[in-house]
């Protein structure tokens, strides 16, 4: 089942290459309809702007600066797939 994503990196360090490439990597996204990420660095955004630019992605990908805009945004974007209904 596929979902919508919300990753919040506020309280995160520095994120190292591979964590940026798993997340970028197809096996990672193959369940998700879209990702927000939440940063409350001004700088943080502005490198995985320069990041997310570089390296588009099979599903959005937007940076915010709290949660409440990320959850937001995700709630306009592709609803996840509802699965087998129940009768």
């Amino acid at each position: 089942m596929r979902r919508r994503l919300l990753v919040d990196l506020s309280d995160a360090g520095p994120q190292s290459t591979e964590c940026r490439e798993h997340y970028m990597c197809p096996e990672a996204k193959k369940n998700i309809t879209a990702m927000a990420i939440v940063t409350g660095s001004l700088l943080g955004r502005i490198i995985a702007n320069l990041i997310l630019g570089s390296n588009r992605t099979s599903v959005p990908v937007r940076l915010f600066a709290n949660e409440a805009a990320a959850l937001a945004w995700l709630e306009h974007q592709e609803a996840p797939d509802s699965g087998p209904r129940s009768r």
